[in-house]
């Protein structure tokens, strides 16, 4: 009973690092920021800027977009304002939000439960309204600007994700 699961974990994984890559491209691309992945496999982010000033966390979804009325992003996730959540579906639309704590708190939450894990996640539902369409048809670049503060907070989460790396690949 436990290999199905570890292999639908690393099913999982495997997608959603497959997925990134492919996409790693087109977000560079749309927010003029050159990409670097984060080190450790379970880290709040999946990438950060080259200049340590945002961190972008990918979800990919086996399902079209407009199967549910909201997307779910884990509350852990939102650390900074300048955080960017993406979101891509099996019909290939792409969708971004930047966290902003006064609106995310303003979402509902719900825990959301995965069979692979022990313990359920609590997750924001954010509703559709919110999210940018990213047309790779016509893409346009989005400027960012780094909240004031923010940058402190991101290259922390930076050093944290290299800091969890080392320790989960210690050897004695």
């Amino acid at each position: 009973m436990i290999i199905p699961v570890v292999k639908s974990k690393e099913n999982d994984l495997n997608y959603g690092l497959q997925r990134e890559e492919k996409l790693k491209d087109i977000i560079e691309r749309c927010f003029g920021r050159k990409l670097i992945h984060s080190h450790y496999k379970y880290s709040c982010f999946d990438y950060y800027d080259k200049r340590k000033h945002f961190v972008f966390e990918i979800k990919n979804y086996r399902y079209a977009y407009d199967k549910y009325k909201t997307e779910i992003i884990g509350c852990n996730k939102g650390l900074s304002d300048n955080a960017i959540f993406i979101f891509q579906h099996e019909d290939k639309d792409i969708f971004f939000i930047r966290y902003n704590k006064i609106l995310f708190e303003s979402f509902n939450t719900r825990y959301i439960s995965v069979p692979y894990r022990i313990n359920s996640v609590l997750c924001w539902d954010i509703p559709k309204q919110y999210l940018t369409k990213i047309d790779i048809n016509n893409l346009i670049t989005y400027k960012l600007k780094s909240a004031k503060g923010e940058t402190k907070i991101v290259k922390k989460l930076i050093d944290d994700d290299k800091n969890n790396f080392e320790l989960e690949n210690l050897t004695l």
